[in-house]
């Protein structure tokens, strides 16, 4: 049989025997030998008979009681066993149900538990009032989540609105094409100023969105330039070959032909030179500029959550969820 209650640990339960109707030698020393007492065998874990062990000097909880009850309502097997002989056994036999039975740790509770093992089981209807405050604790429970969810839709939505407006200004800041740190700092302070106001006016509350100080952009690799120029520079001498031919055929003396080489060749190398400096030094300031920016993004990003999960678009509680937990309580 299970053994249950905050007391089942420090209860001796040697007594708690079945003497099959005989209890020690109450019909007599002839009966009472022939009889001779069972033991019963009390575990921690499930069984079909409880017994809930009460320590009389300990004052009876509402907690307790409502155990006792929800025991004999879910098996209808259950019994209360008092030791001690404190002086709140008084005060634990009125507030346990009278169907439920109650007694101390001997012999006569052996006998009980063994009846209601054998017998059928007589569940005991809880009061009203415990039903009523499991309803409201159900109820109470039911509102909390469903107010938690819709807080969380509240700020996923809020939360989607901030990231597209971060986007927006961040690409207002790109497409202003700032050329140095000063600048780039300066677009990044006024899109950090029109998100606080748009918090601000969403009602996510006073977020400071700062922009720091961008760091220096990349310096140009004159190494890897200069291979550039080199490579540009043997194409070019190579295409001015290329037109040594048609002008000959056009009836340049050698001299001119050379002349002529010479200044195409010249000239297509610094067009093309120009051009690879130009674009890579455009790759370098896109890339210094895409850096900031998603710094910025982060730090942004960080701060609106803090502010987002602070906000409670459910104004507070609520009066439903109050009123709930003043009932319950």
């Amino acid at each position: 049989m299970t053994k249950a209650g905050p007391a089942a640990n420090r209860a001796d339960l040697s007594g708690v025997v079945d003497t099959g109707g005989v209890a020690g030698g109450a019909t007599g020393g002839v009966a009472g030998e022939r009889k001779q007492a069972r033991r019963i065998e009390f575990v921690d874990q499930r069984a079909a008979v409880v017994l809930y062990v009460a320590d009389s000097d300990v004052e009876p909880t509402r907690e307790c009681v409502e155990t006792v009850e929800a025991i004999a309502e879910a098996t209808g097997r259950v019994a209360v066993g008092l030791f001690g002989g404190g002086r709140f056994a008084e005060l634990w036999r009125s507030a346990i149900p009278g169907r439920i039975p109650m007694g101390e740790l001997d012999q006569r509770m052996g006998r009980t538990l063994v009846l209601l093992s054998d017998g059928p089981p007589r569940a005991v209807a809880r009061p009203g009032a415990l039903r009523r405050r499991q309803a409201i604790h159900s109820q109470l429970a039911a509102e909390r989540s469903r107010r938690a969810g819709m807080a969380e839709r509240s700020r996923a939505h809020v939360r989607a609105d901030f990231e597209r407006m971060v986007v927006q200004v961040l690409e207002s800041v790109a497409e202003g094409s700032p050329r140095d740190e000063a600048e780039l700092h300066r677009a990044g302070a006024r899109a950090a100023a029109e998100l606080s106001r748009w918090c601000g006016q969403q009602g996510v509350g006073a977020v400071e969105m700062e922009a720091p100080f961008p760091a220096p952009p990349v310096k140009a690799n004159m190494l890897a330039e200069a291979v550039v120029a080199v490579m540009v520079l043997a194409a070019a001498a190579g295409v001015s070959r290329l037109l040594s031919a048609p002008l000959s055929w056009l009836g340049l003396s050698g001299v001119w032909v050379q002349v002529a080489t010479v200044l195409v060749g010249v000239g297509f190398a610094a067009l093309a030179v120009v051009a690879t400096l130009r674009r890579n030094a455009r790759q370098r300031r896109g890339q210094w500029v895409a850096t900031y920016l998603a710094r910025l993004r982060r730090e942004w990003l960080h701060l609106a959550e803090g502010a987002v999960h602070a906000r409670d678009p459910a104004g507070h509680r609520g009066w439903r969820v109050a009123q709930l937990a003043e009932h319950a309580n």
